[in-house]
């Protein structure tokens, strides 16, 4: 069986505390053992659990590598390196340079998406790229990893390893894709290395030429001179991706249900005066997707007055737990939709329904789907929150 990122990490700790060195952190060995990238090991094997008191949890390992121990220090969120940094940038990093005496620490530091707040979520290694005295790396690989760590035992710097824990699961290593003359070129650090896999296998089916070249190290930054060539080289320039979010356009599709027939059916809606916007934006954190859409002064064709409405074409299906419906989907202004009574109405919200992508704009605090109104010059001003599987 393949060797995973987690597997990695958990042999190269449990080959550092064998040598003498000792891994510190908080709840290492509660359950999970940090994703499972720990060995089961508690305090005398050298795991040492440190208090919830995040700034002073800090300046212990510090002291600990002034004692030569050179520790694994393990931060379960990188949002807490804003309590965790100012010993480890005011003093650790500064340590060899100022004092001559060299601090070498290996922070493990873990990156996360989905609902977790601004404070625990996402990559913020940026921290401590402004700092002298560290260096910053970000492997996404088990053989990145492992150079990592190699690097750490022969240097005497302080290294702040960027880890996702979507990596966790892989297996594979990262190849550079370099064409003579590309459309686009990537330069991709952290998680979104995987996204830009994905997204040049995308753009390649529609024709396009994709490099894709993998940024591992932050700090130093590493540029060949074979990259500059290639971004040179490319059409239309290249793009750094140093997010862990996705954000993007999506494209409603106003559908209406006709009843006339057994057993209905769906259909696109068509307008006598068309959308203005026919595009939205989308962000995505983890699970979680925020969808944003305005457009007005429209007119739906009247062979769609009074048919039940929905919008389709959701950036991703909604998630799939049967029997699940739900989302927040808020309409700010809408004037677009009718009751069951024929009337125009001001629609506020809505729902989604599992697995798919679409939701129905509802009626009041009912789950009776709106109709669609003909009338002119209508406008929708949309924004929503739901949850995805991918």
């Amino acid at each position: 069986m393949a060797k995973t990122v987690r597997d990695t990490i958990k042999q190269i700790t449990r080959k550092h505390l064998g040598d003498g060195s000792k891994c510190y952190g908080q709840c290492l060995t509660a359950v999970g053992w940090v994703g499972g990238t720990l060995p089961e090991l508690y305090e005398e094997d050298g795991m040492v659990e440190l208090s919830m008191a995040d700034v002073a949890g800090a300046g212990f390992v510090v002291g600990a590598a002034l004692a030569g121990e050179r520790p694994i220090y393990v931060v379960r969120y990188q949002g807490f390196q804003w309590f965790n940094s100012p010993i480890i940038a005011n003093y650790a990093m500064k340590s060899k340079e100022i004092w001559g005496r060299p601090c070498p620490l290996l922070i493990r530091s873990i990156a996360m998406e989905g609902a977790i707040g601004p404070v625990a979520g996402s990559s913020h290694h940026s921290i401590y790229q402004r700092m002298p005295g560290a260096k910053i790396i970000s492997p996404m690989t088990p053989g990145e990893y492992e150079y990592a760590y190699s690097q750490f035992m022969k240097d005497n710097d302080v290294y702040y390893i960027s880890e996702h824990r979507k990596s966790y699961d892989n297996t594979e290593e990262f190849i550079d894709t370099i064409h003579e003359e590309a459309d686009i070129t990537l330069f991709p650090f952290s998680i979104t290395r995987f996204a830009a896999e994905e997204a040049k296998a995308m753009l390649e089916k529609d024709g396009l030429k994709v490099n894709v070249i993998h940024q591992l190290w932050i700090k130093p930054f590493v540029c060949k001179g074979e990259w500059t060539k290639a971004l040179n080289n490319s059409k239309f320039g290249g793009i750094v991706l140093d997010d862990d979010y996705e954000e993007g356009a999506w494209t409603p599709v106003l559908q209406a249900y006709d009843h006339s027939s057994a057993p209905g059916a769906w259909s696109n809606v068509t307008f006598d005066e068309s959308l203005d916007y026919t595009t939205g934006r989308y962000t995505k954190v983890g699970k979680i997707v925020q969808i944003w859409w305005y457009s007005g002064a429209f007119s739906i064709s009247s062979g769609y007055n009074h048919l039940t409405a929905r919008i389709k074409g959701l950036p991703f299906n909604f998630v799939n737990n049967d029997p699940y419906y739900g989302g927040i989907f808020v309409f700010t202004h809408s004037t677009c939709f009718k009751d069951t009574s024929n009337n125009l109405t001001d629609i506020h919200g809505g729902y989604g329904r599992y697995a798919e992508d679409y939701f129905y704009p509802n009626i009041g605090n009912t789950t009776s789907s709106a109709r669609w109104g003909s009338e002119s010059d209508r406008y929708i001003m949309l924004s929503g929150m739901y949850e995805t599987n991918t």
